[in-house]
Order: structure tokens, then C-alpha cells, then sequence
């Protein structure tokens, strides 16, 4: 996978959950602020490839993984 990939991947689920967390808080969703995701990507750029590799490991994979469960229930 290449690395912008794993960045739009990455930066996607941390969204979601910025909206998740703040369904939990107030009751609805809410929509993460301008640029939230460009800044987290300009961020988790700077990682080395195995930083990125195991950032990817630990939000992408972890979280489809979550998601089996679910839809398993």
C-alpha cells in the first residue's frame, strides 16, 4: 500500500472518530473543525515508513478488526 494510501486511511478513521467521540459527548455528531484532517495528514507525513507502517497497524487494522466483531454480534 503505498503511503498516501495508508495517510487517507489513517487520517479517515481519526475523523470518524472525532465525530464518534462527539456523538458520545453531546448526544449527536459532530463535524471535526476546517482542515482537521489536511493537519493530521501534514503531522503523520513526518512519521518514517515504519512509524507509519505500525501507526497504520494500530488505527486501520485495529479498527476493521472492531468492525467484524460488530457485525458479528
Amino acid at each position: 500500500m503505498t503511503r498516501g494510501k495508508m495517510l487517507s486511511e489513517i487520517t479517515r478513521i481519526e475523523a470518524g472518530s472525532y465525530r464518534n467521540v462527539g456523538r458520545n459527548m453531546l448526544g449527536y455528531y459532530t463535524k471535526e473543525p476546517i482542515g482537521y484532517r489536511q493537519n493530521l495528514k501534514a503531522i503523520y507525513s513526518k512519521l518514517s515508513d515504519e512509524e507509519l507502517n505500525a501507526l497504520y497497524d494500530i488505527k486501520v487494522t485495529g479498527f476493521n478488526k472492531l468492525l467484524k466483531l460488530k457485525n458479528k454480534l
